[in-house]
């Protein structure tokens, strides 16, 4: 029995055949299990790392860059003024300068010039004169 192309379009009710309304289906993957929603947990940050107190006189570098310390500490050990720049520490063209928070006598460097150094590393030892 040969059908008609024509005919049959005109028996589905023309060229464009009706659409189906969308509907929203939920699907779930196959395999997976039916498992409740996740509950909220409480989220309580760990313990802060126990560090050991610094010896007194330490100073520490407040910023992250290249150590740099001042031409008049090449002869260990050096005297300097409360407010004098004992160092410099330089990132991305911003240089920020380590003061001397009192007089004193830097008697040990803990970085070498020009080596890279972190928030709160240690950098130099700073007696009370």
């Amino acid at each position: 029995m040969n059908i008609n192309t024509r005919d049959s379009l005109a028996a589905a009710g023309g060229s464009k055949a009706k659409r189906q309304p969308f509907e929203r289906r939920r699907v779930r993957a196959i395999g997976a299990p039916n498992v409740a929603a996740p509950r909220e947990v409480e989220w309580t940050p760990p313990p802060p790392p126990v560090r050991e107190p610094l010896p007194e006189g330490t100073l520490v570098s407040k910023h992250i860059g290249w150590f740099r310390p001042e031409p008049n500490l090449a002869q260990l050990p050096a005297r300097v003024r409360q407010g004098e720049r004992v160092a410099t520490v330089s990132a991305l063209g911003a240089s920020n300068s380590i003061v001397a928070p009192h007089d004193g006598v830097v008697t040990e460097l803990f970085v070498r010039s020009g080596e890279a150094t972190q928030y709160g590393q240690p950098v130099m030892c700073l007696l009370k004169a």
